[in-house]
C-alpha cells in the first residue's frame, strides 16, 4: 500500500465525495421512512422536488458540511492507495442547491467545467477556502430496479448518484458514482442512447468493492469492469447495432414491435442481397 501525498484541489475534491456520500448514505438510510412519505408522483408525472428539498434541509440543518471522523486516523483506502481523512480536512461543502437556486452565471461556469449543461437534482459547491468547484448530485428514485438513465452525451461519469429504490412504507438508499449503476444496456427511447441505470447494480458494485473497516473506507474493483461500463457510453454505436444483431439471431416468440422490426428489416435485407450478383455484393457492402 502507498500513501498518497501532494495531493491538487481537485484530486481532494475526489477522494472527499468518497468518504462523504457514503456517510450520506448512512445517514438518509436511518430517515428511510420518513423518505417513504414523500411524493414522488403527482398523477402520472413523477416529481423530484420533494426529495431534493429534503436532502438539502437533511445537510443544511444538521451542518454535514464535512467528512466525520471519529479518529485522526481514519484512513480512505482506493485499490491500496491511501488517504487519510486528515489529508481532506480543509475541503468542505459551501453551499448545497436545488435546480430553482441555480442562476444563470453557474449555469455558464457548469458548461464550462462539461461543455453541455444538464440540470442537477442538488448542485454542491465545495472549496477548500481558496478554490472552489461545483459537483452535480443526482438523485434517482424507482419502486423497481432499471430506470432510464440520461442521454450519452450529458452523462458525467464522474458525478455522483443518491439512489432510492421505494416500497410502500420503507426505501433502500445507496450513494455512488453515476458508473457505477450503469447495467450495460441502451435504449434509443426518443432517438437518443440513454443507457439503463439499476439499483440492484450500484448494490452489487458497492458490495463487491467497497467495505468499512474502524471508520475507514475501502474499495477495490477490477478496471476492466469500468472500462465496460464507460465503452457503453463511448463506443455506443457499435454497442446498439450489436444488440440489434443479438436480437436477430434470437430465437423469441413473444418478441415485442421492436425487435419483430428489425428481425423483418434483417431478413428483408438478406433476401435483396441473395439476389446480388458477386461484383453488385461487393459494391454494396463498399457503399456501407
Amino acid at each position: 500500500m502507498a500513501l498518497e501525498e501532494n495531493l491538487s484541489f481537485i484530486d481532494k475534491v475526489d477522494k472527499f465525495l468518497y468518504i462523504y456520500m457514503y456517510q450520506l448514505e448512512v445517514g438518509l438510510q436511518f430517515l428511510n421512512k420518513e423518505i417513504a412519505k414523500l411524493p414522488f408522483q403527482i398523477d402520472e408525472a413523477n416529481i423530484d422536488s420533494h426529495i431534493n428539498m429534503f436532502i438539502k434541509n437533511y445537510i443544511v440543518s444538521n451542518n454535514l458540511h464535512n467528512i466525520f471522523t471519529t479518529s485522526e486516523y481514519s484512513q480512505l483506502n482506493i485499490n491500496d492507495i491511501i488517504y487519510t481523512y486528515n489529508d481532506l480536512k480543509d475541503i468542505h461543502i459551501h453551499k448545497v442547491l436545488i435546480k430553482s437556486e441555480i442562476t444563470n452565471d453557474i449555469k455558464e461556469n457548469l458548461k464550462s467545467q462539461n461543455k453541455i449543461y444538464t440540470s442537477p437534482d442538488l448542485l454542491f459547491l465545495i472549496t477548500d477556502g481558496v478554490n472552489s468547484i461545483y459537483k452535480k448530485i443526482e438523485i434517482k428514485t424507482t419502486k423497481n430496479n432499471q430506470i432510464l438513465g440520461s442521454s450519452v452525451k450529458q452523462i458525467d461519469t464522474d458525478s455522483w448518484c443518491i439512489f432510492i429504490k421505494r416500497y410502500k412504507d420503507k426505501c433502500d438508499i445507496l450513494t455512488g458514482k453515476y458508473l457505477y449503476a450503469i447495467d450495460g444496456k441502451l435504449r434509443y427511447p426518443d432517438r437518443n442512447p440513454r443507457p439503463t441505470i439499476s439499483f440492484n447494480q450500484l448494490k452489487l458494485f458497492n458490495s463487491h468493492n467497497r467495505v468499512i473497516q474502524d471508520n475507514n473506507i475501502i474499495y477495490n474493483w477490477e478496471e476492466k469492469d469500468l472500462v465496460y461500463k464507460e465503452s457503453v457510453l463511448k463506443e455506443t454505436n457499435d454497442f446498439i447495432t450489436s444488440q440489434w444483431l443479438d436480437i436477430v439471431k434470437e430465437e423469441n416468440v413473444n418478441k415485442t414491435d421492436f425487435q419483430s422490426i428489425i428481425k423483418l428489416y434483417s431478413l428483408k435485407l438478406l433476401n435483396e442481397y441473395d439476389k446480388m450478383s458477386s461484383d453488385e455484393k461487393n459494391d454494396f457492402k463498399n457503399k456501407l
